[in-house]
């Protein structure tokens, strides 16, 4: 039996091979930039944005990061970091999703924001509006639940100054010692 089996098994691929059946399965080149990236990478959402939030009467300073790959990030002056991801809704519009863990008296907390964005014609200023919900983890109990806008202004690249003009001869320096020299010797 053995016989006949090796010299069919070649003739059927030699003959597959000749009227252009591949026995390998075909390969195809990945495109470079994935459809849509192109889109995103050109949105006037694409940047950093200084923005204001709100928790109840209080106000606070954020950054929030959009990047041309629609991931999203999330900073605030306490420490926490949120990361998530975003995608077009519009011409000037998106929309997206952030996550970020935390520990509130020694419990871990899981934070969910879920917000849309538009960026106003002169692509400077950026109107956010949202809700956010913490949970805690071990008992699914909220721990924070908001909504509401948060408004804010793209960060740009301002003009390298001296120190003396950024920092007015009798302003008070608390934090740094003014050396007037520009980096620091190890």
């Amino acid at each position: 039996m053995r016989r006949f089996t090796v010299p069919f098994f070649v003739g059927a691929v030699l003959f597959m091979s000749a009227i252009g059946v591949s026995v390998r399965p075909s390969v195809f080149a990945q495109e470079a930039t994935p459809t849509g990236m192109a889109t995103m990478a050109t949105h006037p959402v694409v940047g950093t944005w200084e923005m204001t939030g709100a928790i109840d009467d209080d106000t606070f300073p954020f950054l929030a990061i959009f990047h041309a790959d629609g991931t999203y990030q999330e900073i605030y002056p306490w420490g926490a970091i949120f990361f998530g991801v975003w995608k077009p809704t519009g011409e000037r519009t998106a929309e997206g999703t952030n996550v970020g863990y935390g520990l509130t008296d020694d419990r871990l907390e899981r934070g969910e924001g879920r917000w849309t964005a538009e960026v106003d014609e002169t692509g400077n200023a950026i109107a956010t509006d949202g809700t956010f919900v913490s949970r805690f983890v071990d008992d699914g109990s909220i721990g924070l639940a908001i909504e509401g806008p948060s408004p804010g202004t793209r960060l740009t690249v301002l003009p390298v100054v001296s120190l003396e003009e950024l920092v007015p001869e009798g302003t008070p320096v608390t934090a740094v010692e003014q050396t007037g020299a520009a980096t620091p010797t190890p």
